[in-house]
């Protein structure tokens, strides 16, 4: 009996640690013409286009202080906001700096499968101390006439120091917003 506990013990230890996240959206983007293949390819390889074309979406007590500036390469670039967020008399400036990865992976019923990673952790305490990134999940599926479709499951992985209440409400409703102008974004791509 003591052995089981022994190694249970050390599995425990050296299991790697994996973070929980909070879903935050879903989008199906529909890619039209013959040639989807070759548009997910060219979308795929250039993220950067992507965050060039968006625009941050903000609710009635949000401004935005600095634009979005979007810099790095076309396969790792990086995005940075800086959003005023005011609730009662307090307002607070929160920066948002994701840096941009794109990898492909495996995900059933899938023809194709990417992870888009927005690591966060540039960004202000406010926001780093609650979320470390901002994950999409992108499934392409191919149709026989070469047209296609994407299907993207957005969440927020949660800090080492995320914890449940008024300030990660705010910080999930303003990563939830996003979710909607970076859709639109890779629409705007995919017509290019």
């Amino acid at each position: 009996m003591k052995i089981f506990a022994l190694v249970f013990a050390l599995c425990a230890v050296t299991a790697p640690a994996f973070a929980a996240s909070d879903f935050l959206a879903q989008a199906t983007v529909e890619m039209p013409g013959n040639h989807a293949s070759d548009v997910l390819h060219c979308l795929v390889a250039n993220p950067k286009a992507v965050f060039e074309h968006y625009q941050p979406a903000l609710d009635s007590s949000s401004t935005i202080v600095r634009p979005v500036e979007v810099t790095g390469t076309a396969n790792h670039p990086i995005m940075q906001v800086s959003i005023k967020k005011c609730v009662v008399f307090i307002c607070e400036t929160v920066d948002l700096d994701a840096d941009i990865t794109i990898r492909e992976g495996a995900q059933a019923g899938c023809d194709r499968a990417f992870q888009l990673t927005a690591d966060l952790g540039r960004s202000s305490d406010l926001v780093r101390n609650i979320y470390s990134s901002l994950e999409i999940a992108i499934c392409f599926k191919a149709s026989p006439d070469g047209s296609g479709h994407l299907n993207l499951s957005a969440s927020a992985t949660q800090a080492e120091g995320y914890s449940q209440g008024f300030t990660q409400q705010q910080m999930f409703n303003m990563l939830k917003l996003q979710v909607e102008p970076i859709v639109a974004a890779v629409k705007a791509v995919i017509k290019q």
